[in-house]
């Protein structure tokens, strides 16, 4: 890619979806070679100064004046891109060659290393690492490496509040395909990886609103009929939990139709919590009863009249 196409492409990703984010249309770029055009508008959409500047540099018509790429990274390295960029880039170029269960050993190893230098420059870059394990979850064979994956994903989420804004969108929809996997001891572990991720998210963005009961519960709906025990106890282990955090992204939401969506929830925890306490197996039916804090947060969720219904 050239510089000038590169500068295109950053004033697209920078311009923070505005309606002037495109530089050019092919008019636009046509008259912009005869010095007729200059997207001014567009520049001005992006808001990190350093960036815009760089994009007026990369735009230039004379190709002379466009600075190198090393030179770019050279002047804007610690404000544009962190430092650890340079180490980060050298070890995902290594790791992309490892099949699938070898890259979550390794980051698994690796992990404390990485973590580190990124949380003390910019803790966004923990979504590259996230992005790293996610794309190779499905790939995975070995039911270790399954259950690592999630733990590694678990514990990025937590590593930083940044991660907050990312759970719902980058990291939920894999853990609930995990739902599907055909070892017991995975789909038991993906019970216990949600919850937890769950619990790192202290803003719910505005789009994900009714994350529970259009995405979440739907699917919890058919585990709790789970031919596992296994995985029907970590349910009931964790319902308690996921019933206080759905009360919580519903008071984040400021939602109109609170009173209607609160309903919802009941309904389908109601549910689940129902053929928990009817189970077959008595251990599923006390370890909803006796883990700790679990009746407590069940009533606080129903409330009262839900409660002694």
């Amino acid at each position: 890619m050239d510089m000038f196409s590169v500068g295109c492409v950053l004033a697209e990703l920078f311009s923070d979806d505005a309606p002037n984010g495109n530089l050019f249309d092919l008019a636009d770029l046509l008259a912009f070679r005869i010095n007729q055009f200059y997207p001014e508008k567009a520049l001005n959409s992006i808001s990190t100064e350093n960036i815009r500047q760089l994009v007026e540099n990369l735009i230039s018509l004379e190709p002379k004046e466009r600075k190198l790429s090393s030179q770019i990274l050279t002047e804007l390295s610690d404000s544009v891109f962190p430092k650890y960029f340079d180490l980060l880039y050298d070890y995902l170029r290594q790791l992309v060659r490892l099949p699938p269960d070898a890259k979550i050993i390794r980051l698994a190893q690796d992990m404390d290393g990485l973590l580190g230098p990124i949380l003390e420059q910019d803790a966004q870059g923990l979504l590259l690492i996230l992005v790293v394990i996610t794309s190779s979850m499905r790939a995975l064979k070995h039911i270790h490496c399954k259950i690592l994956a999630q733990r590694l994903s678990c514990k990025i989420a937590k590593a930083s509040p940044v991660m907050s804004a990312f759970i719902t969108d980058r990291l939920l929809p894999y853990l609930l395909h995990s739902l599907n996997e055909t070892d017991p001891r995975v789909r038991a572990e993906t019970i216990i990886s949600i919850t937890y991720s769950l619990e790192q998210v202290t803003k719910l963005p505005a789009s994900d609103n009714n994350v529970f009961t259009d995405y979440i519960l739907p699917v919890l709906c058919q585990v709790v009929s789970d031919r596992s025990v296994f995985v029907r106890l970590t349910l009931a282990a964790n319902i308690s939990r996921l019933s206080k955090v759905a009360l919580n992204f519903l008071g984040q939401s400021c939602d109109q139709n609170y009173d209607e969506e609160l309903s919802l929830l009941h309904d389908s925890f109601q549910l689940i919590v129902s053929q928990l306490l009817t189970d077959s197996n008595n251990c599923v039916r006390r370890t909803l009863l006796l883990t700790p804090h679990s009746c407590a947060n069940l009533c606080v969720f129903f409330g009262r009249q839900k409660t002694n219904e």
